[in-house]
């Protein structure tokens, strides 16, 4: 088995479209996992992405669904703009949800 430096190993890719599945109307967001060299097991994470400075979305009283399509794509989840969200998931069905804003 060869050995694998950690700092060799590196993903990085693009979302080059909306939720939906649309084309961006702007530079697609990239996102780039890494292993840190000098920390074993700590996993680094860069995130290149487009600023929108969208204000929050205005809350409606009384209002209890969160259409996604009723705000950005940056805001739909935590009624902020600007969130990025990455989803790791292993072999048991458990999963990670990490959210990145500015």
């Amino acid at each position: 088995m060869n050995n694998v430096s950690p700092s060799s190993v590196r993903i990085s890719f693009d979302r080059p479209r909306s939720w939906e599945g649309n084309p961006l109307g702007h530079p697609a967001t990239n996102v780039t996992l890494s292993a840190d060299d000098t920390r074993p097991g700590v996993l680094k994470i860069r995130v290149a992405s487009f600023w929108f400075n969208d204000p929050k979305p205005v809350p409606t009283e009384g209002r209890t669904d969160l259409n996604m399509k009723d705000y950005d794509e940056a805001s739909r989840f935590f009624m902020i703009a600007e969130t990025i969200e990455l989803f790791f998931s292993n072999a048991d069905h458990q999963y990670l949800q990490v959210a990145v804003n500015p």
